[in-house]
């Protein structure tokens, strides 16, 4: 069923931010989408019902079923917010444990998991004033659909609950808790993700490139940086990847 642009706006109510959207039925990719597009201060979103082309973080395709995924990009015009990633992956988390009281959590630095699947991944871009938010989220998507290489490793909201969730309803969640998360300080954030993260104060397995390191996640700074303890001592990391 196409995405009911009138059911969201109904759920979003008057708040503003994220009240500009643009349905397109087909699309490549809806990050490349906002780039033509004008952007005023209450935002900008792009969501498709079919893309044929998502991108996740380090170039990865991201699988996205169509009618039955939520695939939409934000842009905005605000290029000064601290943990831009994390509010992101808050707002995400808490909007998918509101909508559906599926205990949702976070990887580092912004993928959401669901019993240590994934269920949703996020990929930020800047050109100029713009940044774009390009957020995946598998919502009524049945096991079978997802290709068999990657059929262990994902989830879906329909999986996990066993049954269909309204994704006007959703989206306009997620954009109701983006707007509250965007005004909070960095250490609410710090202590909101923390609360949220799927292996804080856990032993787990970090790809630094090429190096592989074992240690124990003891949390993010203030810059959103992975803390991570080797041999009794903590270093950060502002790029990687954590396999739990």
């Amino acid at each position: 069923m196409k995405f009911n642009i009138a059911d969201y706006h109904a759920s979003l109510g008057n708040q503003l931010f994220g009240s500009n959207i643009k349905y397109i039925e087909k699309v490549k990719s809806t990050n490349d989408e906002i780039w033509n597009l004008k952007i005023d201060e209450n935002g900008l979103v792009v969501i498709a019902d079919k893309q044929i082309n998502g991108r996740g973080r380090r170039a990865n395709h991201w699988f996205a079923k169509d009618y039955e995924s939520l695939s939409f990009s934000l842009g905005i015009t605000n290029q000064n917010i601290n943990l831009l990633p994390q509010k992101i992956a808050i707002s995400i988390t808490e909007a998918i444990r509101k909508q559906t009281q599926i205990e949702a959590t976070i990887k580092w630095p912004n993928d959401i998991l669901i019993n240590n699947k994934k269920v949703a991944g996020v990929l930020i871009e800047k050109r100029n004033q713009v940044t774009n938010i390009g957020i995946g989220i598998n919502v009524n998507i049945h096991y079978n659909d997802f290709p068999i290489h990657i059929r262990n490793n994902m989830t879906s909201l329909y999986e996990e609950g066993q049954k269909y969730f309204s994704r006007e309803k959703l989206l306009s969640e997620i954009m109701k808790a983006i707007n509250y998360n965007f005004d909070l300080d960095s250490d609410s954030i710090i202590s909101k993700w923390d609360s949220m993260c799927a292996h804080n104060n856990s032993d787990i397995e970090f790809h630094d490139d090429n190096k592989i390191i074992k240690g124990m996640f003891i949390g993010i700074n203030q810059s959103g940086y992975a803390l991570i303890k080797v041999n009794n001592k903590i270093n950060y990391y502002t790029a990687g990847i954590i396999k739990l």
